[in-house]
C-alpha cells in the first residue's frame, strides 16, 4: 500500500511543489500523467520481475527472504520503494516535456537517469535472490549475531574478520529492527551502491563541472565490481560511498569565502567520524590535508596552513586511537601473511619489481571495465589527473595524493593490493576518466576554433564535436556489462559458496539414524541459518549434527573428523568454499570404509553422503 499511494500521489506532489517554489505555471494534469505512467512502468516492471523470480526460487528455497520473514525482508522493500518513488517523481521533473527535449544534454540526461535507476533496481533484485552467504560474509554474520550492541566491539571479531566500528553497529541496529537474514544484513550495501552513484553525479557537476554530469554515474552504476559488493555483506561498497563523500564535504568547505572555527571544527569532527566509517577513509582524507598544507605552504597562508593542522591533529588523533584500539587486535599472523603477499614491492627499483607490482594491480584495475578496455581507460583516468593540475582543479591533486598514500601504506605491508580493499579507488578514477573526455574534447574544439572557417561552419564543427563527445561517452557507459551480466540471477550466486541450499536439502531428506556432518568451512553459515546452539537439523526424534573440529589444514583435526563420520555409519556432509567440491582427504579416507557419493549439487557445491560398508 506505501508504494501503491507514492505511485499515484507523488507525480501530482512533484508537480505542484515545482510550481510553488519557482512560481512557474504548467499544465499540471498533463505533466502528471507522463510522471505517473514513468512510474507506473518502473513498479509494474519491477513487481512482475521479483514475482517470477521467486516463483522460480521460492519453492526451492523454502525459506527464502521474502516469503518468510515480513518483518525484515517486506519491511525494507517497502521502505525502499517508498523512498524510491518520490524520489523519482522528483527526477523526472528534471526532465522536460516530451515535445521539449533537446539533443543532446536532454537526451543524455534521460539515458543516464535511465541507466541510474536499472542499476539500483538491478541491485535490489540481486538481493532477493536469497543467495547464501559466502564464507567470509558468515563469518562477520555470526560475529553480529552472536554479540550484543554493547559487546560488539569489546574484543577483536572471531574467525579473523574486521570491519569499521560504523558498519558493526550499522548492521547490528539493522538486525534488531529487520531480523537476523542475509538481505537485512546486505540491505546497507544496497544503500551504499545507490548514495556512491549520487555522489559520483555530484562530484562530477560541482567539483570538476562536465556538461553531461550524469554519464560517470551511469558508468559506475553498470560497473561490475560495484553491483557484486552491493550484494555483498562486507564493508567495501560502504567504503566507497564515505570517501566520496570525505571528497564532496571537502569541496563543500574548500568554496566557502569565509571559513569559521565552527566550519573547521565541523570538517575535523567529520573526518573523525568517517575514519570510524572506512578504513580508507584515512588515505583520502590525508590526501586533502595534505593538498591544504601545501597550497598553504606555497601562499604563505598562516591561517590556512593553521585551520589545516587543526583538523590534521584531530584526524590523526581518532585515527591513533582508532588503530591501537580496534584495527591492531584483527591484525592476525594469518591476516599478516597475507598482506606481505600482496604488498606493493618498489624497493629495489628494477624491471623484475615493476613487473611484479603490475601484476598486482592488473586484476584490480581490470574491474573498471574489463581486460579489453584496460589500457583505454588507464590512459584517460592517467590524462584526467595531469589536466586537472593545468586546469588548476582540487580534486586531481586530492586524488592523486590519496592514493600515494594507500600505495605507501602498502608498501609498508598494512594496505594489500587487492580488488574489494580498493573498491574506493574506482569511482575516483571514474572522475578522472569523464573529465579527460570532456576536457579533451574541449581542446579540440578550441583547435578548430583558431581554424580560419565561416561562423556557421565553426558553429556545426562545434556541435558535432559535442554530439560526438555524447556518444562516445555514452558507448563508455557499455564498456560495463554489469547490469546485463545480473539481470540473469544465475550469475548473482557464487561457485561453491551455496551452503544453504544444502542445509535446505538436508532438512527435507535427512531421516532417524543419519547423521550430518558440517565440514569447518560451512560451519559459520550453519551457524548463521541455523543457529550456533543447534545440535539437529531436520524431523529426527535425536540429535545430528557433527561440527568441524578444527582448520583442514590440520592433520590431526581432519583424522579426528573422518574417525566421527566413520563412526556415525550413515552422514550427510555439507561442504562449501571448497575447490571444485573436492574435499582431498576427507574422499580418500572415507572411502576405504564405505561409498562416499555426491548428493546433491548447487551452482558448484557439493553436499555428499557416506555410507559405511555393512551398513
Amino acid at each position: 500500500m506505501i508504494q501503491l499511494t507514492g505511485l499515484f500521489l507523488c507525480p501530482f506532489l512533484a508537480v505542484t511543489i515545482y510550481e510553488k517554489c519557482t512560481g512557474s505555471r504548467e499544465d499540471r494534469f498533463s505533466r502528471a500523467i507522463e510522471y505517473f505512467v514513468f512510474l507506473a512502468v518502473i513498479y509494474l516492471s519491477a513487481s512482475y520481475s521479483v514475482r517470477i523470480m521467486l516463483a522460480k526460487t521460492g519453492a526451492e528455497a523454502g525459506r527464502a527472504a521474502i516469503t518468510s520473514v515480513p518483518a525484515g525482508t517486506c519491511v525494507l522493500t517497502e521502505l525502499l520503494i517508498a523512498v524510491l518513488t518520490p524520489l523519482c517523481a522528483a527526477a523526472m521533473h528534471r526532465v522536460p516535456a516530451l515535445h521539449e527535449i533537446r539533443w543532446p544534454g536532454d537526451v543524455i540526461g534521460i539515458f543516464g537517469l535511465a541507466m541510474i535507476v536499472l542499476g539500483v533496481y538491478t541491485s535490489v533484485v540481486m538481493d532477493l535472490t536469497d543467495r547464501s552467504l559466502w564464507l567470509d560474509e558468515s563469518m562477520l554474520a555470526v560475529n553480529i549475531v552472536g554479540r550484543s550492541l554493547r559487546e560488539l566491539t569489546a574484543t577483536p571479531l572471531a574467525h579473523q574478520q574486521t570491519a569499521p566500528v560504523v558498519f558493526l553497529y550499522i548492521s547490528k541496529i539493522a538486525t534488531i529492527l529487520f531480523g537476523n537474514t542475509a538481505f537485512v544484513l546486505r540491505f546497507f550495501s544496497i544503500v551504499s551502491y545507490a548514495l556512491t552513484i549520487l555522489l559520483v553525479f555530484l562530484l562530477s557537476r560541482d567539483a570538476l563541472h562536465l556538461r553531461f554530469p550524469v554519464l560517470p554515474a551511469a558508468f559506475a552504476v553498470n560497473m561490475t565490481v560495484f553491483l557484486k559488493y552491493s550484494n555483498d555483506f562486507k564493508q567495501y561498497m560502504g567504503e566507497a560511498f564515505w570517501c566520496l563523500l570525505a571528497l564532496y564535504v571537502y569541496g563543500c568547505y574548500a568554496d566557502r569565502q569565509e571559513k569559521t572555527k565552527k566550519d573547521v571544527i565541523l570538517l575535523t569532527l567529520l573526518f573523525m567520524f568517517l575514519i570510524l566509517a572506512a578504513n580508507p577513509s584515512c588515505f583520502v582524507i590525508g590526501g586533502i590535508l595534505l593538498f591544504e598544507m601545501l597550497r598553504a605552504v606555497m601562499k604563505a597562508d598562516r591561517k590556512r596552513a593553521g585551520r589545516c593542522l587543526a583538523a590534521g591533529a584531530g584526524a590523526a588523533a581518532c585515527f591513533a586511537a582508532y588503530y591501537f584500539l580496534w584495527l591492531k587486535g584483527g591484525n592476525t599472523s594469518y591476516m599478516q601473511n597475507y598482506w606481505n603477499n600482496m604488498a606493493i614491492r618498489v624497493l629495489p627499483v628494477n624491471m623484475d619489481t615493476w613487473a611484479q607490482d603490475a601484476a598486482l594491480f592488473r586484476p584490480a584495475l581490470t574491474m573498471l571495465a574489463g581486460e579489453r578496455w584496460l589500457p583505454v581507460f588507464c590512459v584517460l583516468a592517467g590524462a584526467g589527473i595531469i589536466l586537472t593540475f593545468f586546469r588548476r582543479n582540487r580534486l586531481g591533486p586530492v586524488i592523486v595524493l590519496s592514493l600515494f598514500l594507500a600505495c605507501a601504506a602498502s608498501v609498508l605491508h598494512m594496505f594489500p593490493v587487492t580488488e574489494r580493499l580498493w573498491v574506493f579507488s574506482y569511482p575516483l578514477l571514474v572522475l578522472m576518466i569523464f573529465y579527460a573526455a570532456e576536457e579533451l574534447s574541449a581542446l579540440l574544439q578550441k583547435a578548430l576554433k583558431a581554424i580560419p572557417q565561416k561562423e556557421k561552419t565553426r558553429e556545426m564543427t562545434a556541435a558535432a564535436i559535442c554530439a560526438a563527445t555524447a556518444v562516445t561517452m555514452a558507448f563508455m557507459v557499455f564498456a560495463n556489462s554489469g547490469i546485463v551480466y545480473y539481470s540473469d540471477t544465475e550469475n548473482v550466486y557464487w561457485d561453491g559458496e551455496e551452503t544453504a541450499s544444502l542445509i535446505r536439502y538436508v532438512q527435507q531428506h535427512v531421516t532417524d539414524g543419519e547423521k550430518v556432518f558440517v565440514y569447518n568451512f560451512s560451519t559459520c553459515a550453519f551457524d548463521f541459518y541455523e543457529g550456533s546452539a543447534t545440535n539437529r537439523i531436520g524431523s529426527v526424534s535425536e540429535d545430528n549434527v557433527i561440527r568441524s573440529t578444527g582448520f583442514p589444514t590440520s592433520r590431526k583435526s581432519l583424522r579426528k573428523d573422518v574417525k566421527a563420520i566413520q563412526e556415525a555409519g550413515k552422514c550427510w556432509i555439507i561442504s562449501s568454499h571448497v575447490i571444485n567440491g573436492g574435499l582431498g582427504y576427507f574422499t580418500r579416507a572415507l572411502k576405504k570404509s564405505g561409498t562416499m557419493d555426491v548428493a546433491y549439487v548447487s551452482h558448484g557445491t557439493y553436499l555428499y553422503y557416506y555410507e559405511a560398508a555393512g551398513k
